[in-house]
């Protein structure tokens, strides 16, 4: 397929009912095996009806978000996503049935343990209750994409997209790049409204997707969803607080702009004492490093705003720690 391009892909609708039959009769299947070999060869089978029930379902989602506007795809999109979470269920039989083998060692021998890791974590993160909420999950995120993807911002006298404004974050002239960011969060700020219910109707129904499974919000879910089996919240909570802990906002001069700029404040070498400072512009998009130097600790950096350790008694401070100024003139530039 040297020719190959996504436009030529063939999509056809997922025959659901088909799987689902397919799926009974491999669940009895492997609970009848009498080999591993026997057994192996099951397991590729229902590999390759996943993969082709993927393949279009992926074709499907992919060409929708290509062009939100397209309505066979968007019903297609909308069908699949409403059915998907009812054949679930037969999935679900399926690994079970692997999981519970006298073969599983075998199995784990040759596909590591990463194999049943993450269909433990399938397991977890799904039941029949959360049918609707999955349905509901969708229709959802899918009018979020479609609000995001529709997009017309008149700027430059052009009529751009949300990703067509961003090219101008990075514009020479601070003016532009001021009125870029202007008017892209004029978008935001027009659609905020509905943004605002979509969010809230999200939150709530993914608290009681979490709540059906046991958990007492979304939380715990949205990590198993991700796949991740190495680390979990408990571990990403750590990672954050000791980023608040060692990470403070602060203020200085900057003589070269001719302006005060925000300044972000992290230490980098706690056994000399030293901090990194990397200052800001508050109107790009993304932090842009127009200064780095290396600026002394002071012997006593008061904890202010969110750089207090957990735990720490008093008010927090609402002045800003200000380093000594920096040297500007001297600094390297880049991104």
């Amino acid at each position: 397929m040297a020719d190959f391009t996504f436009s030529t892909l063939k999509y056809e609708r997922p025959d659901f009912t088909e799987v689902e039959q397919l799926f009974e009769k491999l669940v009895k299947q492997v609970q009848e095996a009498a080999s591993y070999e026997g057994l192996k060869e099951l397991l590729k089978k229902a590999e390759r009806v996943q993969n082709k029930l993927m393949t279009a379902c992926t074709i499907a989602s992919i060409r929708r978000t290509l062009d939100t506007t397209d309505t066979y795809y968007e019903k297609e999109d909308e069908y699949i996503n409403n059915t998907i979470p009812t054949v679930m269920p037969k999935f679900l039989a399926f690994d079970a049935a692997v999981m519970n083998s006298p073969f599983r060692d075998d199995i784990e021998k040759e596909y590591g343990k990463q194999y049943f890791a993450q269909k433990e974590l399938n397991r977890k993160t799904f039941c029949e209750a959360n049918i609707p909420l999955m349905q509901q999950e969708a229709k959802l995120t899918n009018e979020y994409q479609k609000i995001m993807a529709t997009a017309a911002i008149e700027f430059e006298g052009q009529t751009l997209n949300l990703y067509g404004v961003q090219k101008y974050f990075e514009h020479e002239d601070r003016e532009v790049r001021r009125a870029a960011v202007r008017a892209y969060s004029d978008f935001y700020h027009s659609n905020e409204k509905r943004l605002e219910e979509i969010w809230e109707e999200l939150i709530t129904i993914r608290n009681q997707m979490g709540k059906n499974l046991g958990y007492a919000n979304f939380i715990p879910v949205g990590y198993m969803q991700q796949g991740r089996t190495d680390y979990g919240e408990k571990e990403v909570a750590a990672f954050r607080e000791q980023v608040r802990f060692v990470a403070q906002r602060s203020v200085v001069d900057d003589d070269d702009f001719e302006r005060r700029r925000d300044v972000a404040v992290q230490r980098v070498d706690h056994r000399r004492g030293e901090r990194e400072a990397v200052v800001v512009d508050r109107y790009d998009r993304y932090a842009w490093f127009h200064l780095l130097t290396l600026l002394p600790l002071p012997a006593e950096a008061p904890p202010c705003g969110d750089s207090r350790p957990a735990g720490s008694s008093g008010e927090p401070c609402s002045a800003p720690f200000r380093p000594p100024p920096a040297p500007c003139r001297n600094a390297a530039r880049g991104r």
